[in-house]
């Protein structure tokens, strides 16, 4: 587990600005992040998943700087090691048991996979294939891969889309899990619903028009 004292985490985002096709997705963001549960919130078209894509560098910085750990985003091959990204709609594995997958993300690591499997309650399941799962279920198998992976960040967009209350309930026993077994990990994901924002988060970024309106914890966020 990552749960040993070490040198903090840091993401740091310096006057980032990102546009497409003239129209302005990310604005001059300047934003420090360490670790810990950060959630990111905007309504559609705010620049929260073009935000979680640049850091998952699926898009280039064009303006701007990103430092993981003081390694700049300019150093793909060192940042693709620090990162892990969970997209909104993943299927690509429908096929494969949840052992397989958990035995091939770990394998990039040379993780144990029991570990992830025991820790993460999946073990009883890991011989079904993935659509045979909940949604909720299936998310937790998908970031159980993640942090198989041994990331400092791990980002996440949209993890709620497509989920009803019970998988809410499974996604934010998820987060409170990460938050004791693995605190070192940055985790950082994406939503457009106040019902996502859970006790256990640490920081509230929201964002409107690619700029950040607010930056603070929860009970910050409540008082406004």
């Amino acid at each position: 587990m990552l749960g040993d004292k070490m040198t903090k985490n840091i993401l740091s985002i310096k006057d980032l600005s990102f546009s497409y096709r003239r129209k302005n997705f990310i604005e001059n963001m300047t934003l420090d992040l360490e670790e810990g549960i950060n959630v990111l919130i905007g309504h559609n078209g705010s620049g929260k998943t073009t935000l979680i894509k640049i850091l998952a560098t699926i898009y280039k910085v064009k303006a701007g700087e990103i430092f993981l750990n003081d390694i700049s985003y300019k150093n793909l091959d060192q940042i693709k090691k620090l990162i892990a990204y969970v997209p909104q709609k993943f299927n690509s594995y429908d096929n494969i048991k949840v052992k397989e997958y958990i035995d091939f993300m770990s394998g990039f690591k040379s993780s144990n996979p029991d570990e992830y499997l025991n820790l993460f309650g999946i073990n009883e399941y890991k011989d079904k294939k993935l659509k045979a799962l909940s949604e909720g279920m299936k998310k937790r198998v998908i970031i159980a891969g993640a942090l198989s992976l041994k990331p400092k960040l791990i980002l996440l967009d949209e993890p709620s889309s497509g989920l009803d209350k019970e998988g809410r309930e499974e996604l934010r026993k998820i987060y409170e899990h990460i938050k004791i077994n693995y605190p070192q990990v940055i985790i950082l994901y994406s939503t457009h619903l106040e019902e996502d924002i859970f006790q256990c988060v640490d920081i509230i970024i929201e964002v409107k028009e690619g700029k950040i309106i607010f930056n603070g914890d929860l009970e910050s966020y409540k008082e406004r």
